[in-house]
């Protein structure tokens, strides 16, 4: 019974934890492309900082190394797509 309480509270931090992340604004998506395409990675850098979540985190790394390789770039986005997916797997 004990156990049981354990995985039921694990599952609702979980549930609330998952249900807390935020799906990134297509505006603002939009408006840090623009400001890439600009070329003015200050304000490219404030829209990835704005979006949030990790996916946010992940822009912003990308905007960070905007002037890299783009082998770089990749890599260093899917570095923090897979520090966000362990986040979200590890129990507490």
């Amino acid at each position: 019974l004990g156990l049981f309480a354990a995985v039921v509270l694990v599952a609702l931090y979980k549930w609330v934890e998952l249900a807390r992340l935020r799906n990134p604004s297509g505006k603002r998506i939009i408006a840090m492309v623009q400001a890439i395409a600009d070329h003015d990675e200050r304000q490219a850098a404030k829209e990835a900082k704005a979006i949030g979540g990790p996916t946010g985190e992940m822009l912003l790394a990308g905007v960070q190394h905007i002037m890299e390789p783009p082998a770089l770039i990749e890599e260093v986005m899917y570095e923090k797509i897979l520090a966000a997916k362990l986040k979200l797997q590890v129990a507490g």
